[in-house]
């Protein structure tokens, strides 16, 4: 009989054999469930020496029902869905919580420095891909290149990976790169894994054009194998900013938009940046990952830069959009819940879903309460 039990609250990948193959290792059982509420997750695990969640909510009552539980841990980022506080006085550790605070609370102005260091050596990275990749390479010359350009930067340690995945490579994303040659038009994912920088690592990724053509919805009805009556965009995040503009720049070819987690308008404005870059669901520092996308070098710019983002000051809102549903969490501390009501004030009747809790509202249904929609504007 195994000497060690961990359930396994929810989960998101195709299987967990692997996990259970590691803990069997370990003369541990591995207890898998897809919880749906407190009393799922209590009968899953309440004899538990450990658990792994992703989604299901760890309430005072899970907390206090769990008999031998001396970890939780996180398979995703931030910790909006642990009660952190009925885990310290149950002497449940979330390990999630603790490594948070702890990389936090060291930080210094030379630490933050190095971040900012290492996330400007892959911006330029980036740049330097933008003037030297055009149709008719092949995906591993651009791989080849960007390691050249990395590992001659002097304090690079190591490069985990350079991820290129063009045209049909790209959904699925397979995560690697190959000798297939880029066509005009192609979209081309470029994911720069791991970049390693005295010991301080970022990973950033960016979508590039292979050629001329203009937009990504000209790609897909260009393609034979998309139905271009039937195409639609999710973005999450700031992905949900860009869905929401997308909604009204095309209008007419999108069948179907969804917007979660994604800012509008409130959530430019400087008193929503400087509020927000704190927020405790951010795996890393906000500040700097935020104004390093852009290409800026601190919060200041950042707030003087962001209001320009605004769909409202663009005049977008009040325009013709195709069908939209907006997804947040109630209790958002990197998004204003105010941008979802204000999509829903502006322009042509929306759909719209709040969930409880934090960061676009993360909850076993709400993945498919969205893929419910999307599967019913497609087919209608």
């Amino acid at each position: 009989m195994p000497r060690r039990t961990v359930g396994v609250t929810d989960y998101l990948f195709p299987s967990t054999d692997d996990e259970a193959r590691m803990f069997r290792e370990m003369d541990t059982e591995l207890v898998i469930g897809q919880c749906k509420g407190e009393d799922d997750v209590i009968a899953l695990c309440r004899n538990a020496d450990a658990i792994l969640n992703t989604y299901a909510r760890m309430t005072p009552r899970v907390i206090e029902s769990l008999e031998h539980c001396k970890v939780i841990v996180r398979f995703g980022i931030g910790y909006d869905n642990v009660d952190v506080a009925a885990a310290t006085r149950c002497g449940v550790m979330d390990r999630r919580h603790v490594g948070d605070g702890f990389r936090r609370a060291i930080k210094n102005v030379d630490e933050l420095e190095a971040m900012r260091i290492v996330a400007a050596i892959c911006d330029a990275c980036h740049t330097a891909i933008s003037h030297f990749l055009v149709a008719s390479m092949q995906e591993h010359q651009i791989t080849a290149f960007a390691m050249e350009f990395l590992y001659n930067i002097p304090g690079i340690e190591d490069v985990e990976d350079i991820i290129v995945s063009s045209g049909p490579n790209s959904w699925p994303n397979w995560r690697h790169f190959s000798d297939r040659i880029i066509q005009p038009g192609d979209l081309v994912i470029i994911d720069m894994a791991a970049v390693t920088w005295n010991d301080y690592k970022s990973c950033m990724y960016r979508t590039y054009c292979g050629g001329k053509k203009p937009t990504v919805i000209d790609y897909l009805c260009g393609r034979e194998d998309v139905d271009a009556r039937r195409i639609a965009i999710l973005g999450r995040r700031f992905g949900g900013y860009w869905s929401a503009k997308m909604s009204f720049v095309e209008p007419e070819r999108l069948r179907a938009a969804v917007v979660w987690g994604g800012g509008v308008h409130y959530n430019f404005q400087p008193d929503w940046v400087r509020h927000s870059t704190n927020a405790e669901s951010y795996l890393m520092d906000h500040e700097i990952c935020r104004a390093s996308a852009f290409g800026l070098r601190n919060l200041d710019e950042l707030a003087a830069f962001f209001p320009s983002l605004s769909l409202k000051t663009q005049g977008l809102l009040d325009k013709p959009s195709c069908p939209t549903l907006v997804v947040n969490g109630k209790n958002d501390l990197q998004t204003p819940i105010e941008d979802l009501y204000l999509l829903l004030e502006h322009g042509g009747p929306k759909s719209a879903r709040v969930f409880p809790g934090g960061h676009m509202g993360q909850t076993p249904e709400t993945l498919p309460t969205i893929v419910r929609w999307l599967r019913k504007e497609l087919d209608g």
